[in-house]
């Protein structure tokens, strides 16, 4: 593959991430973000995996929930952050929440609100094993 072509391939994933980042509490489709970066749904799909390491689902998700952290610090109920964060349910988002952070939203709300200043949750520290993107590329001919 020419360079040029992988250097397309990951200004349309930036594209798209910008986009997602900007959009996130909306309904984000595979259609949408395709259109975004110019390619086929299924075609693009495979380039955004490569590229980034995990699926656009994913991303999104991952994108959502560490969008609503602070969130909590306010007076708003879990339902109305889980809806403003493109949840369509309180139970989704909070099946999602507990997924990912290990905590229900009901108990990360209640220290958020507790916690007060500098302090903050106890870290929970994940050691992941580091990708080298362009042999990633090369390996999987994206």
């Amino acid at each position: 593959m020419k360079k040029t072509t992988k250097d397309d391939y990951i200004q349309s994933v930036y594209k798209v991430i910008s986009y997602i980042e900007q959009n996130y509490n909306d309904e984000l489709t595979l259609e949408e973000l395709s259109k975004v970066a110019g390619f086929s749904k299924y075609h693009f799909h495979r380039i955004f995996k490569s590229i980034i390491g995990e699926s656009m689902g994913e991303y999104i998700r991952r994108v959502r929930l560490s969008n609503t952290t602070l969130k909590f610090k306010t007076n708003q109920k879990i339902t109305h952050i889980a809806i403003n964060s493109g949840y369509e349910t309180n139970s989704s988002f909070s099946k999602a929440f507990k997924k990912y952070f290990g905590i229900s939203p009901k108990d990360f709300s209640t220290n958020a609100k507790i916690k007060k200043g500098n302090k903050m949750l106890e870290p929970k520290i994940v050691e992941i094993e580091d990708i080298d993107i362009l042999d990633l590329i090369k390996k999987t001919g994206v």
